[in-house]
């Protein structure tokens, strides 16, 4: 419907289903501002209903939102994602035009008040009349909430901390005013969990497809632990806590499971995927450093195999706490790689130590930048990546270097790839169990060019070819590509990618003559794969791929800004960093007065984060150092 604001509508919803839904199933009544829901914005969400009940608990639910000034369109859509009825209704719309002033009427509501811990739930501006519209600031306790200035505050898992008072400030250029309180109870339901875990003085909630349960189990520490049980596909059921950092989680999980490889179970901080245990095991012990803060600990099973049988997910053993100051200690020593061919590889280590270490991996005697974590991934392994690596951890307590390791990689460079590509200055590296073959037949510029064809007929088994090189950013990759066939796959990306990929170039099941293609490199060293897969040849032939006039130009990096910032003080020398360009030549000059200024040395840093060393001493003081770039 077309209203012209400013103004306000007030109106009433109601959401209905045959039966409770489940977890799995989604059903929506959206109000929105001149998009349809499917394409809005949050900016432009006026309200949003998705606690559908039975017809026998469904209840109307008033709702007010502003309308700015201007004509607009306002859309009711309702969505359901399940296969049982569901219905949406809307009543009584009033627009009220909008009256210069302060805000009044400032009120908040809910559509419930007790909430389980880790429940999703919302607090609303039922109203807040005043002109221009005001803006809005949440409160818990009267404490403002970070961030929170939309008309809708929500949140995604309640735990204890959320429970409390809520109240909502108005405000525009005519004055402010604050709503009464609005008081939201978490309810805890997880006592169970936490004697099933051995652990006290923790929450834990838990939904999706199925609960966790506390059960006796045999093997298990105390001989009960907690444990889901998945009956269909797909199904993914979780576990949660909270903690406040910094501290130590250690835990026992294990998967029974009639497939060796299928079936998961996944540990995450905050959302991010932090531990991985796959398939058929038994019990496994984890440890993970929690950092400063609150976090959110999270456990999910998820069914993936189509096996009958039991498919279990256990969580046993589980413990938070902060351990006592130690100097590092390796427990697990990085191991060295040999790769045959065009590969990856990973290095990983294990401390004991508190307070958590920080970390440098170094290559050759050479700090990696970014190397700064308990693995050291190179996701494509070069001929200038292979010698010796290690890495040394260090806090107030020491400082200790692990094992040095080899990283050795057994390729041949066939630098007339390059030179059929029209690319002399990169670097080409094909994987072996494909030839690419350099031919003169078909090419963009009449000369030569890299042919990919006779791929296996597809049969289910992912066997494609790839071609790499690697560029250092920013800057811009131009080819030429030419596909002949039906039903094939070609791919030019960054980094790590799959054939199901469709970012950067992707090109499926289509013959396409010569054509450019351009892929924009970001800032620094990243690896370009070409990637082409044979789809069902169905009495068709093979599909084929020629490749040519592959070029880089590199863009102008930026010129960070080079102020020298003193670091430490060490050996009789101060430590001085500055941010650099890696390759970019500096000048490093003093002067005893300011006016005139001597050259000190020239440095060359490899790093964007870089440090030179100056001397302290009777004959220095009342020196200044500057740096100059080209």
């Amino acid at each position: 419907m077309g209203i012209e604001g400013p103004g306000y509508i007030t109106f009433k919803w109601r959401l209905e289903t045959g039966r409770m839904p489940d977890e799995l199933e989604e059903f929506v009544l959206a109000c929105t501002l001149d998009e349809e829901f499917f394409s809005s914005e949050e900016n432009n969400m006026l309200a949003m209903h998705t606690d559908a009940k039975s017809s026998s608990q469904a209840k109307w639910i008033d709702n007010w939102a502003a309308i700015p000034e201007g004509m607009h369109t306002v859309y009711f859509t309702f969505m359901k994602d399940s296969e049982q009825m569901g219905r949406a209704y809307v009543d009584q719309l009033v627009f009220e035009p909008a009256k210069e002033g302060k805000p009044e009427s400032v009120t908040v509501s809910a559509s419930k008040t007790k909430i389980s811990l880790g429940e999703k739930f919302e607090v609303g501006v039922a109203k807040a009349v005043g002109f221009p519209i005001p803006t809005f600031q949440w409160k818990l306790d009267g404490k403002l909430i970070q961030d929170a200035t939309n008309r809708v505050f929500r949140v995604e898992r309640a735990w204890d901390v959320d429970a409390g008072n809520y109240t909502v400030v108005a405000t525009n250029k005519h004055g402010t005013m604050e709503s009464e309180p609005f008081a939201i109870e978490v309810e805890d339901a997880g006592a169970k969990l936490a004697d099933g875990l051995d652990v006290e003085g923790m929450l834990f909630a838990t939904g999706g497809a199925r609960k966790w349960t506390r059960s006796v189990v045999n093997g298990a520490e105390d001989s009960d632990a907690i444990r889901v049980t998945a009956t269909s596909e797909f199904q993914e059921s979780w576990v949660m806590t909270q903690v406040e950092g910094p501290g130590v989680v250690e835990f026992q999980w294990k998967i029974r499971s009639p497939d060796e490889l299928e079936d998961v179970l996944i540990f995450t901080i905050d959302g991010e995927e932090i531990g991985l245990l796959e398939g058929k095991s038994d019990w496994e012990w984890e440890r993970f450093v929690v950092p400063e803060g609150r976090h959110t600990l999270e456990w999910t099973f998820i069914r993936t195999s189509w096996e009958t049988g039991s498919h279990m997910g256990y969580l046993d053993a589980l413990e938070f706490y902060v351990p006592e100051d130690s100097s590092p200690e390796f427990t697990e020593q990085p191991v060295g790689v040999d790769l045959e061919g065009l590969g990856s590889a990973e290095f990983d280590v294990q401390l004991d130590v508190w307070p958590f270490p920080d970390l440098q991996w170094y290559h050759n005697g050479k700090p990696l930048e970014g190397g700064t974590g308990g693995t050291l991934f190179f996701e494509s392994v070069w001929p200038e990546d292979v010698g010796e690596i290690w890495v040394v951890a260090k806090n107030k307590h020491g400082e200790v270097k692990s094992e040095v390791v080899e990283l050795s990689l057994n390729i041949e460079i066939d630098d007339d790839l390059a030179d059929a590509l029209d690319a002399d200055e990169l670097t080409f590296l094909g994987t072996p169990e494909f030839e690419w073959a350099i031919q003169n037949e078909e090419a963009s510029d009449g000369e030569d060019a890299l042919l990919m064809t006779g791929l296996p007929d597809w049969g289910g088994d992912l066997q494609y070819a790839e071609l790499k090189t690697r560029v250092d950013g920013p800057g811009e990759m131009t080819f030429q590509a030419k596909i002949d066939g039906g039903n094939q796959i070609f791919r030019a990306f960054l980094g790590v990618g799959s054939v199901w990929d469709r970012s950067f170039v992707t090109v499926r099941d289509t013959s396409v003559d010569w054509e450019e293609y351009k892929i924009d490199i970001p800032e620094g060293r990243h690896t370009v794969t070409f990637l082409f897969l044979q789809g069902p040849k169905n009495d068709d032939g093979d599909s084929s791929l020629w490749l040519d006039a592959v070029n880089f130009t590199p863009s102008e990096k930026p010129n960070p800004e080079t102020k020298l910032v003193l670091s430490e003080l060490a050996d009789g020398n101060l430590i001085l960093k500055f941010e650099a360009v890696p390759g970019r030549t500096y000048q490093l000059q003093r002067s005893e007065n300011l006016t005139e200024w001597e050259l000190d040395r020239e440095l060359k840093p490899e790093q964007a984060e870089a440090t030179v060393e100056v001397p302290v001493a009777p004959v220095a003081l009342g020196q200044f150092y500057r740096l100059k770039s080209d």
